[in-house]
């Protein structure tokens, strides 16, 4: 009916002389502009929806069809640039599914998931990914060749905390990639609303020159019509504007929760730990001058002889003691993780590896909770670093977990629809979350729970109530209280998360808990447990560093290892004990073939071994003085030194040269033992020496079984 005037136009393309059918004409036209362009806002609000759902495809489809529709330049521009984003999406995805195809077929599977997993999570329609993914997890779900499982060294420990800490480096490369995505967006779209206040602008002026030439009352409802469409559009930029940057302060947030949740040291328990070392030391040091001051007194007489052995005892004792302070400090400043949170890291990567859900897919869980107030204070950061934990923590084990930090997108009903997919809800309850609940006026939080009500009905165990502060009644709505699992105690976090009877982890689990997870957990409590420190006996600890010395001469010969030329720098030294102690690092040396001059020309020598001592301090200083010399010349021929610290501490006994050379500490016969046996974490002096590194297998592993003569000494 609208269009029917359109059949009067002369055959020749000759105006109609009839004025009235041309008005009807140019109406129909206008009517015809109007639901074009109401029909490509509704495919671009449609489009919108789906890529914040992750439905990729669907979104680049309801895009394409709105710029089929043939409407305007100006109203084409940020349904392009909607589409181009989306199409860069779609390219990355593509390219996760083909890296993910290739493990696959060389039957890389752990890899291949991870890469149709990264798709999906870009594109949650892609088919592709989707068939990629379930031959993967099939692949996983294959009984493995050997069942037993092998438990972790400590050699593997580094490069597990080196694989961590390059997946946190790449979440937080993604999350600025889509921080720098979103401003250049959100830039396009500023943008284009200063194109639309100039239009405006300008026909606002054709307004006001209608009027004052006395334009037709038509042209000017015209006008007026195009100015309230052009105020309607720049409502709708202004929205989008407020939204994109509600979703940047939100990425920015995340970003600086991620570097916080960056596997550091815990600088206190260091201090502490390094506070203790000091004082064991201090202890040693007064138990070894008693024994000094017994042994010059009367040796014969009984009471004399009782506490020399009593003092003897308590040395023992306190140098025990100092072992295993300095290996767990020296544990916590090479990894990085103090011990607790490795032990957890390491139950949950054997819980993946236990795969306790082989015959259905892992449960996908949804975190409902409420926001602290101010959303930038002190309280809401604490809240969302223990929430990116959690979702970090169940990712871990292979769970995906939808967090509204990573995944909000300002509707509320589209971000609702992804419950649907969703097994299990954490409700995170808070006197926040009991306070907006109940609050008067209709909030989002609400519109949550009447969702969670719901899925409650359904399916009564898909919703877990945790407990981050305050009491059940103080947290959480009273229809929804029971079971809650406890976690307002920061310390309990472990016990909370993995208890068998009652933890999160086996409620998610469900039927799949079974003794392999009861076995994963005891060994995870026997880690928690302090090491036992049984004194060494140092005559057995002598006796097999000898067998070391001379199980790791047979494998040298049998490699064809070379022996290098050392050249050994050392002080005329007053104190006996000291000058007897490198005479025994002479004598092992040789055990192992090696030459050590004390004098004669460097041309030939390879290392130079410094043995750090105060007099050797002194002595240095000294211009004239051999060792001087000797160190000068070091120097000019560019030889490699290796400081050997036998009394004080670096800083006062070693030259000041060079921050990054490694001194090894060998103050101690436990740490002279080390110094010159350990393979790794520091390399000892005998590996550096003869070149022996993990690149060679064959000489690591001989030297590794050499190296179990020393197993008591390292217990």
């Amino acid at each position: 009916m609208q269009n029917r005037c359109l059949t009067e136009l002369d055959l020749s393309q000759n105006q109609i002389g009839d004025s009235g059918a041309q008005r009807k004409i140019n109406a129909a036209l206008t009517r015809n502009q109007k639901v074009t362009k109401g029909q490509s806002k509704i495919l671009l609000q449609q489009g919108t929806q789906f890529a914040v759902a992750g439905e990729v495809q669907q979104a680049a489809e309801r895009f394409r069809q709105a710029l089929r529709l043939g409407i305007k330049y100006q109203d084409r521009q940020p349904i392009q640039a909607a589409l181009d984003l989306v199409r860069q999406q779609l390219k990355q995805a593509d390219g996760h599914t083909q890296s993910g195809k290739a493990h696959l077929q060389a039957q890389r599977f752990v890899l291949a998931h991870a890469a149709f997993v990264r798709a999906l999570a870009i594109c949650c329609d892609h088919a592709a990914a989707q068939q990629g993914l379930q031959a993967a997890h099939a692949a996983l779900m294959a009984p493995p060749p050997q069942p037993s499982p092998q438990t972790p060294t400590a050699a593997d420990l580094p490069q597990q905390l080196a694989e961590e800490q390059q997946l946190h480096a790449q979440q937080q490369a993604s999350t600025r990639q889509w921080h720098d995505r979103l401003a250049a967006q959100c830039e396009q779209q500023a943008q284009a609303l200063a194109a639309k206040e100039q239009a405006l602008a300008d026909l606002q002026r054709q307004l006001a020159q209608a009027g004052s030439h006395r334009r037709s009352i038509a042209a000017d409802g015209a006008l007026r019509l195009r100015i309230a469409a052009l105020e309607q559009d720049k409502r709708d930029l202004l929205a989008s504007q407020d939204e994109l940057h509600a979703h940047l302060n939100i990425l920015a947030l995340r970003i600086a929760l991620l570097a916080e949740q960056q596997s550091t040291p815990d600088s206190s328990k260091l201090s502490a730990l390094r506070t203790q070392v000091r004082q064991g030391e201090d202890e040693l040091v007064r138990c070894q001058a008693t024994c000094q001051q017994l042994n010059q007194r009367a040796p014969t007489q009984p009471a004399a002889l009782a506490s020399i052995k009593l003092a003897a005892e308590k040395l023992k004792q306190v140098e025990a003691t100092v072992i295993t302070q300095r290996e767990m400090l020296a544990r916590q400043a090479s990894l990085g993780l103090v011990p607790e949170r490795r032990a957890w890291q390491d139950f949950l990567r054997e819980l993946k590896r236990l795969r306790l859900w082989q015959a259905r897919p892992a449960p996908r869980c949804f975190i409902s909770y409420a926001w602290e107030t101010p959303s930038s204070g002190s309280a809401n950061r604490a809240l969302q670093a223990f929430l990116i934990r959690l979702q970090n923590d169940l990712e871990k084990l292979g769970m995906p977990v939808q967090l509204d930090i990573s995944d909000l997108s300002g509707q509320i009903d589209a971000y609702m629809a992804t419950l649907g997919r969703c097994r299990h809800v954490l409700l995170i309850g808070t006197p926040r979350l009991l306070e907006r609940a109940t609050a008067p006026e209709r909030n989002n939080l609400q519109i949550e729970l009447v969702h969670l009500r719901t899925l409650r009905q359904q399916q009564p165990d898909a919703l877990i109530s945790l407990l981050y502060q305050g009491t059940a009644e103080q947290a959480l709505p009273i229809d929804l209280r029971g079971s809650e699992c406890d976690f307002s105690v920061p310390a309990d976090y472990a016990q909370h998360m993995g208890e068998p009877e009652g933890g999160l982890i086996p409620r998610l689990l469900g039927a799949a808990v079974g003794p392999d997870y009861q076995r994963a957990w005891q060994h995870f409590q026997t880690k928690l447990r302090p090491p036992a420190s049984t004194p060494i006996d140092p005559l057995a600890a002598r006796a097999a560093f000898d067998a070391f010395l001379r199980s790791s001469q047979t494998v040298l010969r049998q490699h064809g290892k070379q022996v290098p030329v050392c050249y050994l720098s050392a002080a005329t030294e007053a104190k006996t004990e000291l000058a007897a102690r490198i005479e025994v690092l002479v004598q092992d040396l040789a055990t192992l073939g090696i030459a050590v001059r004390r004098s004669g020309p460097l041309a030939d020598a390879a290392y130079l071994l410094l043995i750090g001592t105060p007099a050797y301090k002194q002595q240095l200083v000294l211009p004239r003085s051999d060792i001087a010399r000797t160190f000068s010349q070091v120097q000019q021929r560019q030889i490699e030194w290796l400081p050997l610290l036998f009394e004080g501490k670096a800083e006062d006994v070693l030259p000041k040269v060079d921050k990054n050379v490694l001194y090894r500490d060998c103050s101690t016969p436990i740490d002279y033992y080390r110094s010159l046996a350990s393979a790794l974490n520091p390399r000892g002096l005998i590996p550096e020496l003869f070149g022996i590194h993990r690149s060679d297998k064959a000489l690591y592993k001989g030297y590794g079984d050499a190296l179990q003569e020393l197993a008591t000494v390292w217990q």
